[in-house]
């Protein structure tokens, strides 16, 4: 047997070997000492090796607002101006009678708790600060490209001004 077929088989006798019974499973040794020509022991750690993936059992809490809520509560903060979720708690009944969605939705929407409106807008107010905080800074240096003395340093006289005589590019567009 070839080095990827023999793994093929190892992990279908594994699986047929994590489910049988004390007899089966000693007939699976048998047929593998005979097929790989492997010691016992040695067939019984390669097949313990190999897990099977059992499906995991979520844990904690069960989800009470689905995506369609979340989804209703974004739309609902974006409608209000981005309010604190403190803020939006005490506007909701304010704007639920008015705000068009499954009477479910709604009484869910009220009955949830500022600091799960919190939890839930997390995302997307990340996602907004860096929107509206585009993270441009004035520069440093700015400062010094611009010159404070005049170009001609041979000004002796009150009220000279230095003008800029180009136009506008918006100006000739027109």
């Amino acid at each position: 047997m070839e080095g990827s077929s023999k793994w093929d088989y190892v992990r279908v006798m594994s699986e047929r070997y994590q489910n049988a019974c004390r007899k089966e499973k000693r007939l699976i040794l048998d047929e593998l000492e005979k097929n790989l020509k492997v010691h016992r022991k040695s067939a019984i750690r390669v097949l313990n090796s190999i897990k099977t993936k059992k499906p995991q059992e979520s844990r904690g809490r069960r989800r009470i607002y689905n995506d369609f809520v979340i989804q209703h509560l974004k739309r609902l903060w974006l409608d209000m101006g981005q309010l604190c979720s403190r803020r939006m708690k005490k506007a909701l009944p304010r704007w639920i009678i008015h705000y068009d969605a499954p009477e479910v939705t709604k009484h869910l929407l009220l009955q949830m708790s500022k600091t799960t409106i919190d939890v839930y807008l997390r995302p997307y107010k990340a996602q907004y600060r860096r929107h509206w905080n585009s993270g441009t800074r004035a520069g440093k240096y700015i400062k010094t490209m611009i010159p404070l003395k005049p170009l001609d340093y041979n000004v002796r006289s009150v009220g000279h001004v230095e003008a800029d005589t180009r136009p506008q590019e918006s100006a000739l567009k027109l």
